[in-house]
């Protein structure tokens, strides 16, 4: 989900009108699907607005005296710009020539610093399966293969097309699950 976040004013009697058809949920409530032109009340909790196609947006109310908003989420194709790309190029340049960096030193026999280098990335970007890799890869040369194998099995956990992690995850002594879970998938379908 693309999501922008929003405090709106939170007077009495509070409320958004949808602008398009959209799932809304209130604090830990489920998602109800809402229709374009129905009103939404707001209560003291956070209200998650999200349509298909479109940039979601999360309202956090605060006190204040206007009580009636239009909500009118934006298509996500016009979501960005050149600001957003820009800051996108930076992103990927930046953790691009960390692991760069870090791949270079662990080629150099310098795993140690590279487990920091890539640790460090982690920290700033822990969503990225790449970098779990890479640090199984530091912990392997290092001579952590347990510690290695179990980074690699979260990893493959959820995202378990990576061949090489796959073939690494073997060579440490694991056994390759994702085939397992494949193969159970495709014998329950067929059945």
């Amino acid at each position: 989900m693309q999501a922008a976040c929003s405090s709106i004013t939170k007077p009495k009697n509070s409320s958004v009108t949808l602008q398009q058809n959209a799932w809304v949920r209130s604090g830990s409530e489920k998602s109800v699907e809402k229709k374009k032109g129905e009103t939404i009340e707001i209560s003291n909790q956070a209200v998650s607005i999200e349509a298909p196609g479109y940039v979601g947006v999360v309202l956090v109310p605060t006190n204040s005296n206007i009580a009636k908003h239009n909500i009118n989420l934006k298509p996500i194709e016009n979501w960005g710009g050149e600001a957003v790309e820009s800051h996108l190029n930076q992103v990927v340049t930046f953790a691009l020539q960390k692991i760069i960096t870090a791949q270079v030193m662990l080629g150099q026999g310098k795993a140690k610093e590279a487990l920091e280098l890539v640790q460090e990335i982690q920290r700033e970007y822990p969503n990225v399966s790449y970098f779990k890799f890479v640090e199984a890869s530091c912990l392997a040369v290092l001579g952590e293969k347990e510690k290695a194998r179990s980074v690699l099995s979260d990893a493959l956990k959820k995202y378990p097309s990576h061949p090489e992690a796959q073939k690494l995850f073997v060579a440490l002594g694991g056994e390759p699950f994702w085939q397992d879970a494949k193969q159970e998938k495709s014998d329950t379908e067929v059945e």
